[in-house]
Order: C-alpha cells, then sequence, then structure tokens
C-alpha cells in the first residue's frame, strides 16, 4: 500500500513538472513572437534615412525576414490554427523552427549591416 502512494505521488508531481515545462515553452514562444515584432517596429519606426542603395535594401530584406519570422513564430505559439478544436498543438515542424530561427538571425545580421553600410558611406 505505501508503495502505491509513493508511486500515485511520484505520478502526480512528474505531471505537475510536465504541465509547467509545457507553460515555460509556451511563454517562451509568445516572448519571441513580441520580441520579434518590437524589433521590426522599432526598424521601422528609426530606419536609418540613407542615400547608399546598400543600406536601403539590407533594411528591406531584413523587414521582410523579419516579418516571415514573426508569422512563423506567431504560428510556433499557437496562432493561426486551421481549427480551434485541435486537441494538441506541438508547434511548427523541425524544418520550419529552424527555417525561421535563421531568417531571424539573418534578419539582425543584415539590419547591423545596414547600419554599418550607412556609417560607411557617410
Amino acid at each position: 500500500m505505501e508503495q502505491k502512494d509513493q508511486e500515485d505521488d511520484r505520478v502526480a508531481r512528474d505531471r505537475i513538472r510536465y504541465q509547467w515545462m509545457l507553460d515555460s515553452v509556451s511563454k517562451f514562444r509568445l516572448l519571441f513572437v513580441g520580441l520579434v515584432f518590437a524589433i521590426l517596429s522599432f526598424s521601422v519606426q528609426f530606419s536609418d534615412p540613407t542615400a547608399n542603395r546598400g543600406a536601403k535594401g539590407c533594411q528591406l530584406v531584413a523587414w521582410i525576414l523579419l516579418l516571415s519570422t514573426g508569422m512563423l513564430s506567431l504560428r510556433e505559439a499557437g496562432g493561426f490554427v486551421a481549427m480551434n478544436t485541435e486537441i494538441v498543438f506541438d508547434g511548427l515542424s523541425p524544418a520550419r523552427r529552424r527555417l525561421m530561427w535563421w531568417c531571424f538571425l539573418l534578419a539582425i545580421v543584415l539590419l547591423a549591416g545596414a547600419r554599418f553600410l550607412s556609417d560607411w558611406a557617410t
């Protein structure tokens, strides 16, 4: 009887821990969505007014990549579902998740490159 109680306690602890991990993942996904759209909005609002076409092109491509990353991250966080009655949503496939992260990284590098190009040209 005591062993059954210990097993029930372990199962309950594991269930609570698993729910806590799922909540943490969900919070991180929502944080990332907010981060991506905040970076996009600030980079558009405070874009570098330059005559350098390379810097303008870098900014434009970075904005498009950030928008794509934002849409993918919204999907990853559970938005844009086909049916609201889905039992479980696992997020993006690993390939799309990698694409999302690479688009984000490339957009950040392009935004930094646009700043460098605009400062270098003047």
